[in-house]
C-alpha cells in the first residue's frame, strides 16, 4: 500500500506522515527531501522528476512487502502522474489530503515560521487547486491534534 500524503505547505503533511509512519511501520517517503537533490534546479522543472523517484522508491519498498507514504502536494496532473507510475508495482493506492482552512495554513504552527515566500507560495497552492484538491479524501485538520489526524489517516487507509 502507498499511501499519497497531500495538502498545501504548512499542512501538516511531514508531521502527520512522520507520526503516522512511525506508529504504523511505513516508510516515509518526503517529496521536499527528494527535490532537495536537485536544489538547483527550478522549482517546476523538478516536481516531476521528484515524483518519479518518490514513486520508485515506494516500488522498491512495496516490493520487500514495506508500505509506504509519500507526503507531497500534487496537483491533478501530477496526482494523476505519480498514480501511474505507482500502478506498474503498487495494488493499493490511497490518496489523502490534509485541508486545514486558509488562515491555518498560513499561521504559524508549533515550532514553524513561515517565510514570505511560503505565505506567498501557500496562497499559489490555493489558487492553483492543490491545497483544496479534487481528488482523494480530505482531512481538514485545522482543529485536529496529531494524533486525531493520524488516526483519520489509519482509518481512511484501512478502509480503502
Amino acid at each position: 500500500m502507498v499511501i499519497l500524503l497531500n495538502g498545501s505547505i504548512n499542512s501538516g503533511k511531514s508531521t502527520i506522515g512522520n507520526a503516522f509512519c512511525t506508529q504504523q511501520k511505513f516508510a516515509f517517503i518526503e517529496g521536499d527531501s527528494l527535490r532537495d537533490c536537485v536544489r538547483w534546479m527550478d522549482l517546476q522543472d523538478s516536481i516531476q522528476l521528484s515524483l518519479t523517484n518518490a514513486a520508485a522508491l515506494a516500488s522498491n519498498f512495496e516490493a520487500q512487502g514495506i508500505n509506504s507514504l509519500i507526503a507531497y502536494p500534487l496537483d491533478e496532473f501530477n496526482f494523476q502522474f505519480i498514480k501511474e507510475l505507482l500502478s506498474e508495482n503498487v495494488e493499493k493506492i490511497v490518496p489523502i489530503s490534509l485541508t486545514p482552512c486558509i488562515d491555518v495554513l498560513q499561521s504559524n504552527r508549533g515550532n514553524r515560521v513561515l517565510s514570505d515566500w511560503e505565505i506567498s507560495r501557500i496562497s499559489e497552492l490555493v489558487e492553483g487547486g492543490i491545497a483544496y484538491s479534487g481528488f482523494g479524501t480530505h482531512i481538514d485538520n485545522s482543529l485536529l491534534s496529531v494524533d486525531e489526524t493520524v488516526a483519520m489517516v489509519l482509518e481512511i487507509a484501512t478502509s480503502a
